[in-house]
C-alpha cells in the first residue's frame, strides 16, 4: 500500500508530466523450507517461513497521454524493502561450545532493493489532472542493496568452581543462501486519484506484487 502526492513539473507540451515522493508499506509473507536458526546446530530451534512488514519510498512520475488525463505512463525509482521476522517452529535445549542453549529466536531476515519500475496506468474519470479509480499495471528490475540474518542466541551455563549460573546472548549476522542479486517483477493496482487543484493530486494504491 502507498501514497503519493504528485505536482505539474512540465508544462511546455499541452499535457506536460507529474512528480512527486511516493512512500508506503509492503506486507511481506516468504515461504520457505525449514532450516536451522543456528547453522552449527542443525537439529535445534527449527525455522520456516516468515512474515512482516517493511517500508519502501522514492520518486513517481506520471506522463500523461491524452488531454483528459484517462491515461498515462508511470515511472517510479523505490528503495523496497522485503524484510521480515522468521518462524519458530520448533525448539530444544542444546549444547553449543560447553554451554546450553536455551533458546534461539527465530532470526529476522533483512532484505532490501532498489528497484526502477515503469508502466500504464488508464483511469475511468476525465478531468483537468488525473482523478478517481484507476487500474495500473507495472513491471519491475532492481538489486539487492542488503541482505543477511539477524540471530540471536541465548545460554545458560553453571561454573563448576563457583556453582554460579551465568546467562549470555550472542548476536550474529549470517548471509542469505541462494538469494539472487537481481530481481524482476510485475504488479497490478487499483488506484484512487484524489485531486487536490490543479496541478497536485495524490494516489492512495493498493498494490500485490508478484516476484
Amino acid at each position: 500500500m502507498f501514497c503519493a502526492p504528485l505536482l505539474r513539473a512540465q508544462e511546455s507540451s499541452p499535457l506536460g508530466f507529474y512528480i512527486g515522493p511516493i512512500a508506503g508499506v509492503n506486507f511481506v509473507a516468504h515461504n520457505t523450507s525449514e532450516f536451522p536458526a543456528i547453522d552449527s546446530m542443525p537439529s535445534y530451534f527449527i525455522v520456516q517461513n516468515g512474515q512482516g512488514s517493511a517500508p519502501f519510498l522514492g520518486i513517481s512520475c506520471d506522463f500523461p497521454l491524452s488531454a483528459n488525463h484517462r491515461s498515462s505512463l508511470v515511472a517510479d525509482v523505490l528503495f523496497d524493502s522485503k524484510s521480515a521476522k522468521m518462524t519458530s517452529i520448533g525448539g530444544y535445549r542444546g549444547i553449543q561450545n560447553f554451554r546450553q542453549v536455551s533458546s534461539a529466536w527465530g532470526p529476522e531476515l533483512v532484505l532490501n532493493y532498489l528497484m526502477v519500475s515503469a508502466g500504464v496506468k488508464y483511469g475511468l474519470l476525465s478531468g483537468d489532472v488525473p482523478q478517481g479509480p484507476a487500474i495500473q499495471l507495472s513491471a519491475s528490475v532492481g538489486f539487492v542493496t542488503s541482505s543477511r540474518f539477524n540471530k540471536i542466541a541465548n545460554y545458560d551455563w553453571i561454573d563448576s568452581s563457583t556453582g554460579i549460573e551465568h546467562f549470555e546472548t550472542d548476536r550474529f549476522l549470517e548471509p542469505i543462501p541462494g538469494l539472487r542479486s537481481l530481481r524482476a517483477s510485475w504488479r497490478w493496482s487499483i488506484v484512487y486519484d484524489i485531486p487536490l487543484n490543479n496541478e497536485i493530486f495524490i494516489t492512495p494504491q493498493a498494490v500485490p506484487t508478484f516476484l
